[in-house]
């Protein structure tokens, strides 16, 4: 062999060995760190072969590595030392991840005798299972369910066929255990099956090759009939930020996750139970019976954010024993959640995104139905895709519905209605076409038959453009398709705000300069008719009907007001009572955009309302105790609780016990005196941190000052355990503002 051809092989060598470890290799990722003296702290990414410490004298100059560090799966910390010559220079770690591998495994399973259901048994390792069914004719897998994966080998799983498929010759059903990254539906044409695409509008599946002749493994030959009544009976929950049962206070934190904290002795409360989940949501459902310690969590948050990624929702299911949260099992959805009910033992999640599944960029909502009856289990039983983007999600004794509009006219909105059924799954929907904008959830109402909507509109009767508010009643539809019955043109060149429906009574609040507050009558949907209106200052936000009088959220003069409404004579209602609430000119509170803020508790004649105003140069928050007379008609002020941040929710817990929070503490008081409310304790939730210094297993935290957002006037130094930094068990005032540095120099 010459030299030229050992040259030449030489140089074939280095590539092919170059190219196979680019094969393997996964890109690289950066990772966040702590610098802790002269080391750097970090928590290894999962899949991690090996971390490089990297500098640069500057935002200009290369990054040059360090060292190379081997990655040690059995140390989720690790620490990295500082060469002395890069101190004082700008650092950062890079891992370099193995790429996950995964597989799709088939599982044996068994059909029900009544052909209406399935049942496998789980696997360990598997991230997921998918049901698939097949038809011949058409040459097709279709996903029936997605189960999220569970911890727990050996469990049985069951899983609901749709009545289409469960009853109808011809039909394949299959179970793969899906394990590691491994797509989850590696031959389907399409991962919504069609016949899960209720509705009135038609969609296409995407055309692929699969298997010209795969093995069924099942075929279901009989019919069944589900029940398709409508029920009032299956109570329907929004999710929120916080849950009380008895005692016990659940929250899910923004800043933290979800803590449990027993107010057991309101002057000792204590967390009892926490999960770290920190700024991906704050929608918490509890399992279990509605009296007594909750059995389980579920948690609504956001997929991690990723390039390549369209944007996800992931519900994450969580046990709860004797308080403490231990991870059950999680499924990861398509689409940004935009709302959610639970119904029964279905979880209703609806959410948008301006990607189909299979990747073309249209605007579409999917309806994503979940049975959550199953202990550790997170059962999909069907999805629904909507072909335009729902802005809007409410629901009413009977209906689920979303409103929304595609790319072609953004001025008008579509209504989807699905019944709900007796067992809480949801029904083949309705649908409206609507003259207007649906702003909020209380803005559409059931009437006889049908629903009722309030819009607001761009268009006048003549043709111009000018907005104008108009009620729309609706009747349903044999084909899915409902028709109008009515339009009542309530105002012109007003804005629409405050409605509520409430039996055969729509209150509307509409405003230019002042507030019309009008009452309309729905006992004749064909023939909806204002029957009175009244004029004030001011605007509402949210009205609470109670009897005949309307508690309303709202604004005037730059400040919040309570009003209470007497609409006991439909054609004259009137102001019985308003208070302003602030003691300056400036006041806010969350209320005014979400009800969930304010507690009205007309039994024991109170209003709880946050509020965050402008006081002496400086942000002043509390929660407002306000008296509820129904007798004499008024809303008075009488205590004031206060808080370091603008506080969320407040409520009740017994007696004369009031529990109130924000993001960062629980405050207790004792209102015997509604007037001078008294300090029982105050619970911190979470606290920042601007500088970190670790000496003798312990954490030393220290936040700066931040009076003018309501914290602490002077830096604050929290001591706690370094494998938990929120088990604060010291915490001292500085006398400096601001910490600079922080570092421990030994004794």
């Amino acid at each position: 062999m010459t030299l030229r051809s050992l040259r030449c092989l030489f140089f074939a060598l280095i590539l092919c060995n170059f190219a196979n470890v680019e094969a393997q290799t996964s890109k690289s990722q950066i990772v966040p760190f702590q610098k802790v003296g002269d080391s750097v702290q970090f928590a290894q990414p999962q899949g991690s072969e090996s971390f490089l410490l990297q500098s640069r004298a500057n935002s200009r100059a290369a990054w040059k590595t360090l060292s190379t560090t081997p990655a040690n799966a059995a140390t989720p910390i690790v620490s990295l030392s500082i060469p002395v010559q890069a101190r004082n220079l700008g650092l950062r770690v890079v891992a370099l991840v193995k790429p996950l591998s995964g597989e799709r495994r088939p599982l044996s399973f068994s059909v029900a005798s009544n052909k209406k259901s399935l049942t496998f048994k789980t696997i360990r390792q598997a991230r997921l299972y998918s049901v698939e069914y097949y038809q011949p004719s058409k040459k097709v897998w279709s996903r029936v369910s997605t189960v999220a994966g569970s911890e727990q080998s050996g469990r049985v799983v069951r899983v609901n066929l749709p009545a289409n498929l469960a009853g109808s010759r011809g039909w394949s059903f299959r179970v793969a255990a899906v394990i590691g990254d491994a797509p989850p539906s590696a031959d389907l044409s399409s991962s919504v099956p069609t016949a899960l695409r209720t509705g009135v509008h038609k969609f296409s599946a995407r055309t692929e090759k699969t298997p010209a002749s795969p093995a069924p493994v099942l075929s279901a030959a009989s019919k069944s009939q589900e029940d398709t009544g409508y029920s009032s009976d299956v109570a329907v929950e929004e999710a929120d930020v916080w849950k009380v049962r008895g005692r016990k206070i659940y929250i899910f934190n923004q800043l933290r996750g979800l803590q449990v904290v027993d107010t057991a002795n309101p002057k000792q409360p204590e967390i009892v139970g926490s999960w770290s989940q920190a700024a991906v949501g704050e929608d918490l459902y509890l399992l279990g019976p509605s009296q007594g310690d909750a059995s389980g969590a579920l948690l609504l948050t956001q997929v991690p954010w990723q390039s390549d990624q369209p944007a996800g929702t992931r519900l994450i299911r969580l046990g709860l024993n004797q308080d403490t949260p231990t991870y059950e099992t999680s499924i990861d959805l398509p689409g940004s959640l935009q709302e959610s009910r639970l119904i029964g033992d279905r979880l209703h999640l609806i959410t948008t995104s301006w990607q189909d599944e299979q990747g073309n960029w249209s605007p579409n909502t999917f309806v994503i139905t979940l049975d959550i009856s199953q202990n550790g289990l997170l059962v999909e039983e069907s999805r629904k895709t909507v072909p335009y983007y729902a802005s809007v999600v409410g629901s009413t004794d009977h209906y689920l519905w979303l409103a929304g509009s595609g790319v072609s006219d953004w001025s008008r909105h579509d209504l989807t209605a699905y019944p709900i059924q007796n067992d809480g799954s949801l029904g083949d929907p309705q649908v409206a076409n609507l003259g207007g904008v649906v702003q909020d959830k209380f803005k559409v109402g059931e009437v006889s038959n049908g629903l009722a909507a309030v819009v607001q509109s761009w268009k006048a009767p003549d043709g111009s453009w000018q907005n104008q508010v108009v009620l729309e009643s609706y009747a349903f539809g044999g084909n899915g398709e409902m028709s109008r019955l009515a339009q009542l043109d309530i105002i012109q060149s007003e804005w629409l705000y405050a409605t509520r429906f409430d039996g055969n009574r729509l209150y509307a609040v509409t405003f230019r300069q002042v507030d019309p507050l009008w009452l309309i009558d729905l006992s004749d949907p064909e023939n909806p008719a204002i029957t009175g209106h009244l004029e004030v200052p001011g605007w509402s936000t949210f009205i609470e009907p109670i009897g005949d009088l309307l508690v309303a959220v709202g604004r005037e003069s730059g400040q919040v007001s309570i009003s209470l409404f007497d609409v006991s004579n439909r054609s004259a209602p009137q102001l019985a009572s308003r208070i302003n609430l602030g003691d300056s000119g400036y006041s806010w509170s969350e209320a005014e955009w979400n009800e969930k803020a304010v507690k009205i508790l007309p039994e024991s004649g109170l209003i709880l309302v946050p509020l965050t105003e402008w006081k002496d140069g400086a942000w002043s928050n509390s929660v407002r105790i306000l008296g509820l007379n129904r007798t004499d008609k008024t809303v008075s002020s009488l205590g004031t609780i206060r808080h370091s941040f603008s506080p969320r929710r407040s409520t009740l817990l017994k007696g004369d016990e009031v529990a109130s929070i924000s993001n960062r503490e629980l405050v207790l008081v004792d209102i015997s005196d509604r007037t001078a409310p008294a300090l029982q304790s105050v619970v911190t939730l979470a606290f920042g941190v601007n500088r970190l210094a670790i000496s003798s297993g312990y954490l030393y935290q220290f936040e700066n000052a931040n009076a003018w957002a309501g914290g602490s006037s002077t830096a604050v130094m929290r001591v706690a355990p370094a494998n938990d930094p929120d088990a604060v068990v010291a915490e001292i005032p500085m006398s400096a503002g601001t910490v600079s540095a922080a570092e421990d120099f030994g004794k």
